[in-house]
């Protein structure tokens, strides 16, 4: 895409006047979305429409330009197309314009609400809010839900990645499908906190994700779940939503031009507080960043950076009140790779806020704080005492950390959890702390915890102890809780969370741990191929000492098997009252080694 460094371009007066027309008359606007704009409404009934869909082959998006939003498209050559409410199409930096029912003298019956590019940038479709389909350019008709009577409106579309087809979307979350566009699932059958705003395909087309103007997020067929904004309090609404170029995270935009990324999208700038409303985001995968694109059809495109034809910079964006962040991530987030693929660069990590602290006590510097921790694939434990350290890695997914499903389905009903909470744990282990029904069915309950974390927009980290291995009878027949762990399947229960962890720090330094963690890993990845894989790690495990160099031969020989680790810093208290005294200084020093080994220092 050609960079749009006039960062804004005006748009006609017309067209402001007929937004603001539709904002006044529709009261749509306002709720615009990933692939179009919203009434509010409650879940009623779960749509599916079949025509000759399939199973698309297995690909990786090219590097052709793609859009997220509502009343706009990208051209997947570069630029972009707005459009209004009456079906009046403006075209963006050279791009052709191919038709539009505004200037064919086509009768509405109900607004556009959505628009869509074909992939090779030589036509579109529009959508109004009946399920009527336009098409123009080499765009074709597959069909319609114009004839239909719909409990609630279309929001929006999204076209197949090989354009035989397209997905219609309704404020309630009803998919409708049409030529190849397959169905894998709504949200139908649920009710809903905000109506849905939006939708975005994933590269291979073989799923979809759904998003609420409150920022829930729903993932089908093999898109994956990253995170949310459901549970947070936002000064403006989700309007819209784009995937990663490789499906493995994602971008929330709000009204106000606010950024919020989950997985391996990365954090770019933002559009102050005082834009306009913003249609979507246009996503270049051969350059860095993205283009926030106004419902004037101005552009403001993320980095801001000098080019010989433009301005440096947007000197006078901030990033708005509702974002995580005010500033991107001091390092660049590492990618959401699966298990298998974590042997290279920066891995994912799980670390409580006070352990960070106490590490930093003992001399842990502020750049390798946040050159591990400042990003999305670390899941921050916190606790409500002063968050500085939050404050410090605004990036960290947060996470509040539960020894039991009952209190953790108390807080999460009871809208008890602590503010910006983006995932749950569920610590299950053989002690006082965990009822005894739950730890004689650890994998039962996780499923319950991560239904209950899911149905309120939040991950699942599931860290079933080893020690719950030995209180039920091995098939082995072995005392080793190791041996019974594997026996029993017991890492099969990553198929009821988004991230597992398996509790082997306490095999670290033995000659178990490399093939317990190895065998464990292979468990939990047949159980949940999409499932985060983590490896509990530490300074003091079960109160042994461990030197760094331990640690670190201990990460280096399982970093091909996880993504990542759980960096225990245990001390001696009801909760492990053999674990002594903590070592922080052990853990700096394991740190600063593992960031020389990765070229950090």
């Amino acid at each position: 895409m050609r960079k749009i460094w006039q960062l804004r371009i005006s748009g006609t007066a017309p067209i402001r006047q007929r937004i603001g027309l539709f904002v006044a008359t529709f009261g749509v606007l306002a709720t615009i979305v990933g692939m179009g704009a919203v009434a509010a409404g409650q879940i009623t009934d779960q749509y599916v429409i079949r025509h000759t869909a399939h199973t698309y082959a297995a690909k990786t998006r090219d590097t052709s330009v793609y859009g997220g939003g509502a009343l706009m498209a990208a051209d997947p050559s570069g630029g972009y197309w707005t459009t209004t409410w009456l079906g009046a199409v403006t075209s963006h930096d050279g791009v052709a314009t191919y038709g539009s029912p505004a200037t064919s003298g086509v009768a509405l019956t109900k607004p556009i609400i959505g628009m869509e590019s074909t992939p090779d940038g030589k036509g579109y479709w529009l959508v109004g809010s009946d399920g009527g389909v336009f098409a123009y350019g080499d765009a074709q008709f597959y069909g319609s839900t114009g004839v239909m009577h719909l409990s609630q409106p279309i929001v929006g579309m999204a076209a197949t990645p090989d354009g035989g087809g397209y997905w219609l979307v309704a404020s309630d979350g009803g998919i409708f499908t049409f030529g190849d566009a397959a169905f894998y699932g709504s949200t139908g059958a649920m009710h809903l906190s905000q109506p849905m705003v939006g939708m975005a395909v994933t590269p291979d087309g073989g799923g979809y994700w759904l998003v609420g103007s409150d920022g829930g997020v729903f993932a089908y067929g093999d898109a994956q779940f990253y995170g949310s904004t459901g549970a947070m309090h936002l000064n403006q609404p989700i309007v819209g939503m784009a995937a990663t170029p490789d499906g493995g995270g994602y971008w929330l935009v709000a009204s106000d031009g606010g950024i919020f990324t989950y997985g391996d999208a990365a954090f770019y700038g933002s559009l102050g507080a005082d834009s306009g409303s913003v249609l979507g985001m246009i996503i270049d995968p051969s350059a860095v960043g993205y283009t926030l694109v106004e419902a004037n059809g101005s552009a403001a495109v993320f980095p801001t950076e000098p080019t010989s034809t433009g301005p440096s910079a947007l000197s006078s964006a901030t990033p708005p009140a509702s974002e995580p962040t005010t500033t991107p991530p001091t390092t660049t987030p590492p990618s959401s790779a699966p298990a298998t693929s974590g042997a290279n660069g920066n891995p994912s990590w799980i670390v409580a806020d006070w352990a960070i602290a106490k590490m930093q006590n003992a001399g842990l510097s502020q750049s390798l704080t946040s050159y591990f921790f400042d990003n999305p694939r670390t899941y921050l434990i916190v606790y409500p005492r002063d968050g500085r350290i939050d404050a410090e890695v605004p990036n960290a997914t947060r996470v509040e950390r539960f020894t039991s499903f009952a209190t953790m389905q108390s807080a999460i009903s009871g809208g008890q959890l602590m503010p910006g909470i983006s995932a749950v744990m569920y610590d299950n282990e053989g002690w006082s702390f965990t009822p005894v029904n739950e730890q004689n069915s650890p994998i039962q309950y996780a499923a319950q915890a991560e239904a209950l974390a899911h149905q309120h927009h939040l991950l699942l980290i599931f860290t079933p102890a080893v020690n719950l291995a030995n209180l039920s009878p091995a098939s082995s027949g072995s005392h080793d809780k190791y041996v019974n762990y594997l026996a029993e399947d017991m890492a099969a229960g990553s198929r009821a969370s988004d991230v597992f962890d398996i509790q082997s720090q306490q095999a670290e330094g033995t000659p178990q741990f490399t093939s317990f963690v190895t065998q464990a890993a292979a468990q939990a990845r047949a159980a949940n191929p999409n499932a985060v894989i983590m490896a509990g790690i530490g300074p003091n495990p079960s109160g042994r000492t461990v030197t760094s160099g331990q640690i670190l031969g201990a990460v280096q020989a399982i970093r091909g098997e996880v993504s990542g680790f759980w960096l225990n810093m245990p001390a001696g208290t009801p909760q492990c009252p053999q674990c002594g005294t903590a070592q922080p200084q052990v853990a700096v020093s394991f740190l600063q080694s593992l960031a020389s080994s990765l070229g950090a220092n």
